[in-house]
């Protein structure tokens, strides 16, 4: 009789877990999480339990130590609402526009990246090189834009082919820096 309980409230926890990680999955999968973390188990410890998706195992292997920030452009005019990732690494610093939709719109793409290249220049003195990334299924033959365009899964092949050189020390700097004022921002 012990033992329909004990096996009960397994299975309990276990429905709980499975249902977490579900609502979880849904937020990693067709996303560009995809793309900067290993895997889903990964993605769900970070994001789950530390809290913190800075750091990619993915990334380290393949680019070496590194820092992530994730922010929105939020345009208040038409309610645009983009996500940027800045990653802060050994080949130097890269700003990602990171679109979802099947529709590319280059010209509310260009205005976000303008005012996000803008304010890092203004407020950090810092001049990143600048992509869109789209889903993997679009296509990325796009001639009328100034920046390039490249799949969710070419992120690495984006990183590496940065020519400047950072240090650990400046690495924590710049993110320090960047991630304190995004964290007062409101």
């Amino acid at each position: 009789m012990d033992y329909y309980i004990i096996a009960g409230f397994v299975l309990v926890i276990l429905l709980i877990f499975i249902i977490k990680a579900v609502k979880v999955y849904n937020i990693y999968n067709k996303s560009i999480y995809t793309a900067v973390f290993s895997n889903f188990l990964e993605f769900y410890y970070k994001y789950r339990y530390k809290k913190n998706l800075s750091i990619s195992y993915w990334f380290t292997q393949e680019i070496g130590y590194h820092k992530i920030i994730y922010n929105n452009h939020i345009s208040k005019t038409d309610k645009f609402n983009q996500l940027f990732i800045t990653v802060i690494h050994k080949f130097g610093v890269n700003t990602f526009l990171i679109l979802s939709s099947n529709t590319i719109n280059i010209s509310k793409a260009t205005f976000a990246i303008k005012n996000q290249s803008n304010y890092q220049i203004k407020n950090y003195n810092l001049d990143s090189n600048i992509a869109i990334l789209v889903p993997n299924k679009n296509d990325i033959n796009i001639t009328n834009c100034k920046y390039q365009v490249d799949n969710y899964n070419n992120i690495i092949n984006v990183l590496k082919s940065n020519g400047s050189s950072l240090d650990i020390n400046e690495i924590n700097n710049i993110y320090d820096n960047m991630n304190i004022s995004f964290k007062g921002a409101k």
